[in-house]
Parts: C-alpha cells; structure tokens; sequence
C-alpha cells in the first residue's frame, strides 16, 4: 500500500507538470489557430500589463498623472478579461481532473496489466526451472540406474567368471586329486595287508596311460583357460 501511494503521488506530480506543460501548449495552439476576440482581449491585456511594469520602473509622475483615467478603465478591461480567464480555467481544471481520472484508470490498468505478466514471467521462469531440476533430476535417477545396470552387467559377468575359474579349478583339482591317489603305493600300509596276490603288472601300464591322457587335458584346460 505504501508503494502504492507513492507511486500515485509520483504518477500525480508527474501528471501535473505534464499537464502544465500540455496547457501551456495548447494555449497558445489556440492563440495561433482559432484567433478569437478573447484571445486578441488576452494579448491586449498582456499589452496592457507589459506597459505598467514599464510605468514602474520609469516612475514618472507625469505619465501616470496622465495615465490614471486611462489606466482605471484599462484595470477594469482586465478585470473582465480575467473573470473570463477564469471561467475558462476553471473548464480546463475539469478537463484536467476528467483526464487525470481517466490516467488514473489507465494506469491501473496498466500496473494491472504488468503485475499480470510479472506474473506469469515469473510463474514461467519457476516452471522452467521446476522443468530443469526435474529434468536434471530424472537425467540423475536415469544415471543412477544405467550405472546400477552397468554395475549388475560387470558383477554377473564377474560372478560367471567366477563361476568358471571355480568349476576349473575344482576340475583341476579334482583331477590332480586321482592323479596322486592313482600314484601311491599302499602295498606297505598295514590295514591294506591282505592275502591277496598282487595285481598283474599290465595293471600298472594301463593306469599309466591313463595319468597321461589326464595330463594332456589338463594342458588343454590350461590353455583353454583365460
């Protein structure tokens, strides 16, 4: 309200003088394009005022002896002529309070009008950038997600590859693991002790050929392996 008010106290001072301004203008417009004989009155009283200043500053006792009856019946030419002036500023004042009232309105309208587009270029300005961190917010959480499937890809592939290097090295393992129990001798170990003959000595060769076909895949896993 306080801004308000001095805005209108602006708006009105600047009205005034513009106003000032405007009448002063359209005076002599009105001199110049109607030529009315109130008009030829006004300038003969200007005349008239311009030739009593004179008077005084001369201030020559003479000359105003001479010009007192002269100038009585000149005061009251004036004093018509002002009476008339008079009413036609009081016209112009209507005209001026008509016009500053409807300024008044207009520049409602007018604030009205640009609060209105403060407005809405404020409420756009908010929604874009209500836009811009929503967009950003999604390029976030769409980031966040490609990472985090980026991330499931590289750990499945690691999983698989774990998977594999185990199941290789549990093969391996596995193998190695026949590989020595094939090999020992437990002819001394007193549990296995038995009546029993021993194996015929082509028993020996056929295991051997077996540990060496093992050996060869186990070279082909090795190879194969990354």
């Amino acid at each position: 309200m306080r801004v308000m008010r001095v805005m209108r106290v602006m708006k009105v001072m600047k009205v005034t003088r513009m106003m000032k301004v405007m009448r002063a203008m359209r005076v002599t417009r009105m001199m110049k394009v109607t030529k009315v004989k109130k008009v030829m009155r006004v300038m003969r009283v200007t005349k008239v005022m311009r030739v009593t200043r004179m008077m005084k500053v001369t201030k020559v006792m003479r000359v105003m002896k001479v010009m007192k009856v002269t100038r009585v019946m000149k005061v009251m030419r004036v004093m018509k002529v002002m009476r008339v002036m008079r009413v036609m500023k009081v016209t112009r004042m209507m005209k001026v309070m008509r016009v500053m009232k409807v300024m008044k309105v207009m520049k409602v309208m007018k604030v009205m009008r640009v609060m209105r587009v403060m407005k809405v270029m404020r409420v756009m300005r908010v929604m874009k950038v209500m836009k811009v961190m929503k967009v950003m917010r999604m390029m976030k959480v769409m980031k966040v997600m490609r990472v985090m499937k980026v991330m499931k890809v590289m750990k499945v592939m690691k999983v698989m590859r774990m998977m594999k290097v185990m199941k290789v090295m549990k093969v391996m393992r596995l193998k190695t693991a026949g590989h020595e129990v094939r090999g020992l001798d437990f002819s001394e170990h007193e549990s296995l002790q038995t009546d029993s003959p021993p194996p015929p000595p082509h028993y020996y060769v056929l295991m051997r050929s077996d540990d060496d076909d093992d050996d060869d895949d186990d070279d082909d896993d090795d190879e194969d392996c990354p």
